[in-house]
């Protein structure tokens, strides 16, 4: 099991919580701007936790950008494989 943690986006702290989706279980993350929380699910590699867990902090810090730009986003530190495993 994976521990919640905090961090810190754009001056406000975030609560990061593992939690399973029962109604959709191919969702990997969710940001929950009013509660300022994350949302990851375990369900997936570590690596994976850490592309889902950039891809929501990105909502955070910029909720106005479409879907579209954050998936490019993500898309493209797996090109960059930032956080492969060495």
């Amino acid at each position: 099991m994976k521990n919640d943690f905090t961090i810190k986006i754009d001056g406000s702290f975030w609560m990061v919580r593992f939690v399973e989706f029962p109604e959709e279980p191919d969702k990997l993350g969710m940001c929950d701007f009013e509660n300022k929380c994350i949302f990851i699910n375990p369900n997936q590699s570590s690596i994976d936790v850490c592309y889902t867990l950039a891809h929501e902090i990105l909502h955070a810090s910029v909720p106005d950008l479409v879907e579209e730009a954050v998936l490019r986003y993500e898309n493209a530190l797996k090109s960059a494989k930032i956080f492969q495993r060495k």
